[in-house]
């Protein structure tokens, strides 16, 4: 089965070591930094764009039925590339690809830090639209797939954009 927001089209850490220098006694200290939104509406429409372009980028590698799936990392950060990849790999293996356009709906503000300008936000994620085939071109969705359904989505700012860090689906109550 495929996985994470892979597996919701067809079914439904990097962790790092780095040495901290000690600063130099004689540096001067670094101003803080201004934050990127200035308001949570600002931040939520930020996130909601950058989760678009993320789900369009999704989309183009199921039609492309798995192939080049680093396109995912304009978008996404390292480890949510790696939470996708082994289900691309599964698609292109089984020679699946993908059709339609997933979209979102409700979007909503979960959370929102102003200092680091990382976003979780949860939306209705809408894939009635889309189907998966096989090389012949026949379904292989479920016919009892659950189309519509929400989604808790993290996004981290690599300085310049948000990058979709995690995107699961949410247990809680519904914003569909």
């Amino acid at each position: 089965m495929l996985v994470a927001s892979t597996a919701m089209l067809v079914a439904v850490s990097l962790s790092g070591c780095f040495v901290q220098e000690t600063p130099d006694a004689t540096s001067s200290p670094v101003p803080s930094q201004t934050p990127v939104f200035a308001t949570e509406e600002e931040a939520l429409a930020a996130a909601t764009e950058a989760y678009e372009k993320y789900l369009k980028v999704v989309d183009s590698i199921f039609a492309d039925g798995g192939a080049d799936p680093e396109r995912l990392l304009d978008v996404a950060t390292l480890g949510q590339y790696e939470k996708e990849l082994s289900g691309y790999r599964e698609l292109a293996s089984k020679r699946l690809y993908g059709v339609g356009k997933s979209r979102i709906e409700s979007p909503m503000m979960q959370y929102f830090d102003s200092s680091t300008s990382n976003v979780v936000i949860y939306v209705c994620l809408d894939i009635s639209a889309t189907d998966i085939r096989d090389a012949n071109g026949v379904s292989t969705v479920k016919p009892n797939r659950v189309d519509r359904y929400t989604s808790e989505v993290s996004l981290e700012s690599d300085g310049s954009s948000l990058l979709v860090a995690s995107d699961v689906p949410w247990g809680g109550e519904s914003v569909c």
